[in-house]
């Protein structure tokens, strides 16, 4: 109970007590939601300014880090995967030499040996070889394509090699080598008389100088079993 004066008069109150607390609990809910909400305020500014260093930290660490440039602004590679990678292409490269080599030797072997071929029957027997390696090596004559195909360079044009052979053929060069008049015929009959020959001719099958020295060449060759390709 509480005594409450008016007019001087002083009155008892039979709810006093309880609206004294009702009073103090409505103050306290009134600084409870002041309070609250002015907290609502400060501490999330609060809290995001305690926590930014740690988020700023934990966000750069989550995030995937840029490979390293070099000087020249490319991404660096991990020196043995360089190596690796050199060594790779210099044995590509070292490959690649060897197999155009080995087709190219294979391609000349073919062109000498349809040179030799197509020079059978056409010079004396003795000079094939030694006319086939003039003619292949030593003139450079024959040429031969990426594709495998062979030409023959006579003078200023070029030909198939059975076309430029017999052009070459009918040339002075190639005289000291033609078979002699009347090679590989049948020989005279007995009591056949020899035909005349004007003064200075030589008898039939008789060499000259020049091309018993280049038969001798060929015999020598022969015996050493020398190859050119």
């Amino acid at each position: 109970m509480t005594d409450v004066q008016t007019d001087g008069q002083v009155t008892t109150d039979p709810k006093g007590g309880d609206a004294s607390a009702e009073f103090d609990q409505r103050l306290l809910n009134h600084v409870n939601a002041a309070v609250g909400s002015q907290l609502k305020r400060i501490v999330p500014k609060f809290l995001e300014e305690a926590l930014a260093p740690h988020l700023t930290s934990l966000r750069e660490s989550l995030q995937p880090k840029p490979e390293p440039k070099d000087k020249g602004g490319q991404s660096a590679v991990d020196p043995e995967i360089s190596k690796q990678i050199e060594d790779l292409r210099n044995q590509l490269k070292k490959e690649r030499e060897t197999a155009a080599r080995e087709r190219r030797a294979a391609r000349e072997e073919k062109a000498f040996a349809e040179l030799r071929s197509e020079l059978a029957g056409k010079v004396r027997p003795e000079t094939v070889d030694t006319v086939a390696k003039l003619l292949f090596h030593a003139d450079r004559r024959v040429v031969i394509g990426d594709d495998g195909s062979i030409a023959f360079r006579h003078g200023d044009a070029e030909y198939d090699l059975r076309g430029g052979l017999a052009e070459y053929l009918k040339s002075k060069d190639a005289a000291m080598f033609l078979p002699a008049p009347g090679y590989g015929q049948q020989p005279k009959k007995p009591g056949l008389k020899a035909p005349n020959r004007a003064p200075g001719d030589k008898p039939q099958g008789t060499e000259d100088p020049m091309s018993r020295t280049l038969r001798m060449l060929g015999k020598l060759e022969a015996k050493a079993g020398e190859k050119i390709l």
